[in-house]
């Protein structure tokens, strides 16, 4: 699926891959998930991933660390690639950097990014040992919650490396856990033709969300309680990244979203603002813009 269909294409292939990806999916158990990332021995990792989900999240990892370094971005795009759950690594012509990338091995993305964003303190967001590798490599992360690294509030400019520019704005996860999570808006730069991308995190009130500039890239969460129409439509962007599919530490009959799910959501989406540039990237994917 990583190679053969894409999101921007949806077909009955795909389709039909995804479904054997769910298969997959529903038999590893929250339980399954934290044993495998607290797992040490490099023979019973393997083990675990044999035939498994397991597998298909390694080699999420292993097509990045193979893509990114040799993709060349033309003047005027950006590319993303979708790692898991809501990160995401984005290469500009002159700029790499990652946001809220959750891996069991992220440390090892370390050496291709310059700066790191992270949108709130629940750790499907994040990676610590990923964070630690920054923070000792010199290089910037940009969080709310971290004693390391670089806190941020609301209506906040940061400029973390030349030509790039990020707006943050602090809005509600629920009504219970208010002003958590850093929204994301990031001006990739000129060599990009400026292109924006806003990272909405686990955002859930949409009358919170705001943009400052025109929105290329969205990223919100799909199930979070979000007014998805009322977003889209205020915030007008032109392509649509629905995440936060298939996180695995999640029970699966408990916050854990299926690919079924995603892509009736999308399809909601399409039909409430007659918007076609919907898509549910899977992980590892890779979209140029």
């Amino acid at each position: 699926m990583l190679d053969s269909t894409s999101c921007l294409n949806h077909t009955p292939q795909r389709e039909a891959l995804m479904e054997q990806m769910q298969v997959y999916a529903d038999s590893c158990s929250d339980k399954m998930f934290y044993a495998y990332y607290a797992a040490t021995d490099p023979a019973e990792v393997k083990r675990m991933e044999n035939n498994t989900i397991f597998e298909y999240h390694h080699e999420s990892l292993e097509k990045l660390l193979r893509e990114i370094p040799l993709q060349q971005v033309p003047q005027g795009h950006v590319v993303l690639w979708h790692l898991y759950n809501m990160g995401y690594v984005v290469k500009t012509p002159s700029h790499t950097f990652g946001i809220d990338l959750k891996h069991r091995d992220a440390a090892r993305l370390e050496p291709l990014l310059e700066f790191l964003c992270i949108t709130h303190n629940h750790q499907d967001h994040f990676s610590m040992p990923l964070i630690e590798a920054m923070v000792k490599a010199g290089k910037t992360v940009y969080s709310n919650f971290l004693d390391c690294g670089t806190r941020v509030g609301t209506d906040e400019t940061l400029r973390p490396v030349d030509g790039i520019e990020i707006i943050t704005t602090v809005v509600d996860h629920n009504p219970q856990l208010v002003n958590f999570v850093v929204d994301y808006e990031i001006d990739c730069g000129a060599d990009t033709g400026n292109k924006v991308i806003l990272h909405l995190g686990d955002s859930r009130n949409w009358e919170q969300l705001r943009k400052t500039k025109e929105v290329d890239v969205l990223i919100p969460h799909l199930a979070v309680g979000l007014d998805m129409p009322r977003a889209v439509e205020k915030l007008n962007p032109k392509v649509v990244l629905m995440s936060h599919i298939m996180e695995l530490s999640h029970p699966i009959d408990k916050w854990r979203w299926s690919y079924p799910y995603g892509l009736a959501r999308c399809r909601d989406l399409t039909e409430a603002l007659g918007k076609e540039e919907v898509y549910l990237p899977v992980w590892g994917e890779k979209i140029v813009f």
